[in-house]
């Protein structure tokens, strides 16, 4: 990694992806709708090895690099709209606290029922963060089943 002053202010990522477990429950808040509000609980572990290590430069081009964890726990609230009988699509924001700051965050997912109440569905989530007056964004996409 060069570090010259040119590169002051700049961030470099040594990793530009990580491994990162979800657990998450939600609640449909009316169940006989096709739109319908619902509430969603998640946890997040830090599992070691899943960080992205992140360098600020310096004026003088030097590099501080640390651990960007992203272990957690979150709360929000969206809307899900039955696309059709075997689809869906939901959009939530909510906030919660990640790698020891509060922080929120928009997410889209969107759900394909594969049996009477089981579901793959995927997840994308925009949420910013900011280190040493740095900003810089964490957008997650996950797969998982869903068992409603």
């Amino acid at each position: 990694m060069d570090a010259t002053p040119n590169r002051a202010g700049a961030v470099y990522y040594n990793s530009d992806g990580s491994g990162v477990v979800r657990f998450a429950a939600s609640v449909s808040l009316l169940r006989t709708a096709r739109i319908s509000p619902y509430a969603k609980v998640e946890y997040s572990p830090d599992l070691g090895g899943d960080q992205i290590d992140i360098c600020h430069f310096a004026p003088n081009g030097t590099c501080t690099q640390y651990p960007d964890h992203h272990d957690g726990v979150g709360i929000g609230l969206g809307i899900r709209s039955a696309l059709s009988s075997h689809t869906s699509f939901g959009v939530l924001v909510g906030f919660g606290k990640y790698a020891e700051r509060t922080r929120n965050f928009v997410e889209a997912e969107g759900t394909l029922n594969v049996a009477r109440h089981v579901g793959l569905v995927g997840t994308a989530r925009y949420m910013r963060w900011t280190h040493s007056g740095s900003p810089h964004w964490f957008a997650p996409i996950t797969a998982g089943i869903r068992v409603f």
